[in-house]
C-alpha cells in the first residue's frame, strides 16, 4: 500500500496487489470531498485497519478509515474534530486497541483525540485540552 498527496492535495491510496490470482491496482482518492493542508498526512496500520488522519483546507481534522470487518470491507470518511486547527497531525500512536491522534489549534493548545475501545468493549473518542506547548514534540514514538 502507497499513501501519496496528488497534484489538487487529495490523499490518495495506492494498492498494488494479488488478490485471488488476480492483480489490482487501485489509485483512487480515498478522501474526496476535502483536500490535506500543506499536502501533509499520517497514516496508522491498526490491525486489519488502516487509518488516515489529516487537516484539511476548512481546519478540521479528518479521519479516513479503511478496514475489513467480518469479511467486509469498510472505508469511512468523517470529521472528528471542528477546532480550528493550525498544525498538521502531530503523532498518530496505535496502542492495543487505541489510536492517539495529537495536533495543536488556533489559540496554540495542543489537543489530544482518542478513538478507541472503552472499559465495555465498546468503542469510544474524547478530546481533551492538554496544556500550552513551550515545544511541541513533532513525533512521538511507540512505546
Amino acid at each position: 500500500s502507497l499513501f501519496y498527496c496528488d497534484e489538487t492535495g487529495h490523499v490518495c491510496h495506492a494498492i498494488c496487489s494479488d488478490f485471488t490470482g488476480w492483480s489490482s491496482q487501485n489509485r483512487e482518492p480515498i478522501s474526496i470531498s476535502i483536500n490535506a493542508r500543506n499536502k501533509e498526512f499520517s497514516v496508522v496500520q491498526h490491525e486489519n485497519n488502516i487509518d488516515v488522519y489529516f487537516i484539511g483546507n476548512d481546519n478540521c481534522v479528518h479521519h479516513n478509515y479503511n478496514g475489513v470487518y467480518n469479511n467486509f470491507t469498510w472505508n469511512s470518511d468523517e470529521i472528528i474534530s471542528l477546532s480550528d486547527a493550525i498544525s498538521g497531525i502531530g503523532a498518530v500512536r496505535p496502542y492495543q486497541k487505541a489510536i492517539d491522534v495529537y495536533y495543536l489549534e488556533q489559540e496554540e493548545q495542543l489537543k489530544h483525540l482518542f478513538i478507541g475501545e472503552g472499559t465495555n468493549n465498546d468503542w469510544s473518542r474524547y478530546q481533551t485540552d492538554l496544556s500550552i506547548p513551550i515545544l511541541y514534540c513533532k513525533k512521538i514514538q511507540n512505546t
